[in-house]
Parts: C-alpha cells; structure tokens; sequence
C-alpha cells in the first residue's frame, strides 16, 4: 500500500492508494479517516485500484479554509480526482463518506461509474435540526484530565461494541487527530437535505448496510428513493463496518462492482446478500 499527496485549490488531501484495474474511491465517516479502510484496501485491491482519501479537515490532510458543507467536500473530491488523472471512477461511502459520494454523483454524474452507500446519513428533517442543536456535536474541549479522549472512547465503545479495543483505538485517533473540528463533518451531514440528491442519481448505486448499524432503521426509507438500486445487508455489521466486518464489507463492493447495471430492486436480508 502506498501513501501520498494530492494538491488542490484549497490544500493538500493525504490518501492511500493499492492495487490496479478500475479506480474505486473510499470515502471515510466523521469524524475518523482513510485508516478506516486500512483492512479493506489490500481485499479490494485484489480486482481494483484502490484510494482512500482523507476528507479534508481529517486525517493528514489539510483542514478547509472554513466549515464545509457537503457540496464543499464533494468539490474537493473532484477536485482531488483531477489532481490524480482519474477522469470516471466508482465511488464508496461510509457514513458521512455517503453524504459525500452522493453530493459527488449528482453534481458530477460523468466522474462516477457506480456508487455504494454504507449507512447512508438519510434523517427526517426534524431529526437533522435536532441534532444541529444537539450540544453533543459541539467542538471538541480538550481536559487536562484526558477525558475528551475518554469521551470519543466511549462514543465508539458505545456505537460499536463488539468492535474491540484495537478498532476502538484506530478511531479514536482519527477523532484527536481532527481535534476541535471534528465535529465539522457532522454539521455537515445535518445540513444537507440528502433526499433530493438521492432521486438524481444516475448511476447504478448499492446501499449497504450493518444490521446493527445507526441508520439500519431508515434503509427502505432510502431505498425507494433511489432510481437504480441494489441492496445488501451485513448480519450484525455496526457504525465501524469497515473494520469490523472487512471481508464481508469488501465481497458486497466486489460483487456490485463487477455485476451488471442493475434496476431497482427491494432490500435484500443476509450476511452479504445482495439482490
């Protein structure tokens, strides 16, 4: 696996990129980063040429000149696209990496092959305006008593708990490592009306999700609203789905990615299962 840097208008983005082929591009939650996928990348890299991108503001790559919406982030992602050569590649979202990809496919419906949405952010608009108010999501307050760090820890613990120490680890780094604007992307997310953007895309697209993920609840929900959609649902699959099911996560893209265009279709229930 190879790191590096691309260079765009507004700073440089820090990605890790591993295999040949076709590109798919790996977008990350909020508010972790490309490590995300560090288990990911060498299964799909076996068939694809594989990026994973460090939003900005996260991870090693710069932070934005201001808070972002997601249409800004999805202009960075062109933006990084260009920077890299890749003229059309497939993209993979999680989380807020989802809200990302989305905004990405219908702003630029030519640069996007295929899409899939891991626990697509799709809120009632009461719920996102709850959660803007939400003092949970405020700027990270750093304590002499490191109990900021012991604040992310439990959020994860708590979101995923049979994820383990050593996932539990990996995004809470990603959490000190975006510091006090971590929470930048989840403004964003609860900003966005994603529902209108969901009804634009065009390209074929799969929604993913853990059985046990945050937004499991809402997955018919967002379903319907997408013209060409295939599903598959993880038994057991949580918030850190890429790290905690990696093998099962990487054969769902794979199939998807290597299947036919698809049309809509209803939600499928299984380990892996897509249809």
């Amino acid at each position: 696996m190879k790191k590096g840097y691309a260079s765009i208008p507004e700073g440089q983005i820090h990605y890790r990129e591993d295999g040949r082929g076709e590109p798919v591009l790996l977008l990350h939650q909020t508010p972790t980063s490309s490590d995300d996928y560090s288990l990911v990348i060498p299964l799909l890299a076996t068939s694809f040429h594989v990026i994973a991108m460090d939003t900005m503001g996260f991870g090693m790559s710069d932070p934005p000149p201001r808070q972002f919406t997601i249409p800004d982030y999805a202009r960075t992602v062109i933006e990084f696209l260009k920077a890299l050569k890749i003229k059309r590649t497939a993209i993979v979202g999680h989380h807020t990496g989802s809200s990302i990809a989305v905004e990405t496919a219908a702003s630029s419906p030519d640069t996007v092959s295929k899409l899939v949405l891991s626990g697509c952010p799709h809120y009632l608009p009461e719920v996102r305006q709850a959660k803007l108010a939400d003092p949970r999501y405020r700027p990270m307050e750093y304590r002499d008593d490191a109990s900021h760090i012991m604040k992310l820890w439990n959020l994860f613990k708590n979101a995923a708990p049979n994820a383990g120490p050593e996932n539990w680890s990996k995004v809470v780094l990603g959490g000190l490592m975006a510091g006090r604007r971590g929470e930048e992307g989840h403004y964003a997310v609860f900003s966005y009306d994603i529902e209108p953007r969901l009804r634009q895309l065009q390209c074929p697209t799969l929604l993913l999700s853990g059985t046990r993920d945050t937004f499991y609840h809402r997955f018919e929900a967002t379903r319907s609203l997408i013209p060409n959609c295939k599903t598959a649902v993880i038994e057991d699959g949580d918030p850190l789905l890429p790290l905690t099911k990696p093998v099962e996560f990487a054969q769902a893209i794979i199939g998807f990615l290597k299947s036919d265009p698809v049309s809509r279709t209803a939600a499928g229930h299984g380990t892996g299962q897509v249809c």
